[in-house]
């Protein structure tokens, strides 16, 4: 089986897209706690919350909460880049 450069070029796309998703919604989510810790009478929950997040993340990161985002961001590129490479319909110009 023989790749076209367009199908390498959108696998890596999807691959780098798969990646930076993640990252994405966890900044939000980090953003977002923090935000909303600003907000009266929501301080202590959002405290709790954002803890939370970066304990799992830690968890995953080997005690960095960073390291953690990289390794999930990394998990979801590597699926990502399996499912594209694994679909059994590819849309070609020789047909």
């Amino acid at each position: 089986m023989r790749f076209s450069l367009q199908q390498i070029q959108s696998f890596l796309l999807t691959a780098l897209f798969s990646f930076t998703l993640p990252l994405l919604l966890i900044g939000s989510l980090l953003g977002g706690l923090t935000v909303v810790h600003w907000l009266p009478g929501l301080t202590s929950g959002s405290y709790q919350a954002f803890s939370f997040v970066m304990d799992v993340l830690a968890a995953f990161g080997d005690g960095q909460a960073l390291n953690g985002s990289f390794v999930i961001a990394a998990a979801f590129g590597f699926v990502g880049g399996l499912f594209y490479a694994c679909t059994p319909y590819h849309i070609s110009d020789s047909v």
